[in-house]
C-alpha cells in the first residue's frame, strides 16, 4: 500500500493545512508531469502523477485521510456502529417508509442528523489533534467515529431524497 503522506511529502500528521497540502500537490506535479519528462520516462512519469493525484484526493478529504491511516496502521473498519445508532437507524427506515409521514417530520429528522454529523466532525478534528501530539489510542477513536460516519452519511442521503 502506497503511504500519500510521503508521496507528497507530509509526516504522518491528520492536521493538515490545505494551503499546504495544495502547494505541495502543485510542486510533486510539476515535477512529475509527463511533459517534462524524456518520452522513454513519459509512461513512468503518468503514473507517478496518478499516484500524486490519488494521494492529494484522499489527504485532501479528512475523513479519507483517516481511513488511509487507518489503513497504514493496519486497522479495519469492519465494526458495528453504536447499538443506539442502529436502533436509530431503524426508526428512521420507518419514518421512511411510512407514507402518512409529515414532511415537516422528515425534515426535522435531517436537521437532526445534520447536527449530529457535525457533532461528529469535531470529535473528528478533536481525534485528529490527539494523533498528531502522539496519542495512539486516538486510532481506536477514529475507528468507531468513521464507522458512524459510513452510517450518517447514508441516512443523511435518504433523508437529502425524501425532502426534495
Amino acid at each position: 500500500m502506497n503511504d500519500y503522506f510521503t508521496v507528497l511529502g507530509l509526516p504522518r500528521r491528520l492536521t493538515l493545512h490545505p494551503a499546504d497540502l495544495d502547494r505541495l500537490y502543485r510542486e510533486h506535479s510539476w515535477e512529475a508531469h509527463p511533459d517534462r519528462r524524456p518520452r522513454t520516462e513519459q509512461a513512468q512519469a503518468m503514473t507517478e502523477t496518478a499516484l500524486l493525484n490519488e494521494a492529494y484526493r484522499t489527504l485532501k478529504d479528512p475523513y479519507r485521510r483517516a481511513q488511509h491511516l487507518l489503513a497504514l496502521e493496519g486497522i479495519s473498519l469492519e465494526q458495528n456502529p453504536p447499538q443506539s445508532l442502529l436502533m436509530a437507524v431503524f426508526e428512521l427506515q420507518e419514518l421512511l417508509e411510512d407514507p402518512d409521514t409529515p414532511p415537516a417530520e422528515l425534515i426535522a429528522q435531517k436537521l437532526h442528523w445534520q447536527n449530529r454529523a457535525q457533532t461528529l466532525d469535531q470529535t473528528l478534528h478533536q481525534a485528529f489533534s490527539e494523533w498528531d501530539q502522539g496519542n495512539r489510542t486516538a486510532l481506536t477513536t477514529l475507528k468507531a467515529i468513521l464507522v458512524q460516519q459510513q452510517y450518517l452519511n447514508s441516512l443523511l442521503e435518504k433523508l437529502q431524497i425524501a425532502t426534495n
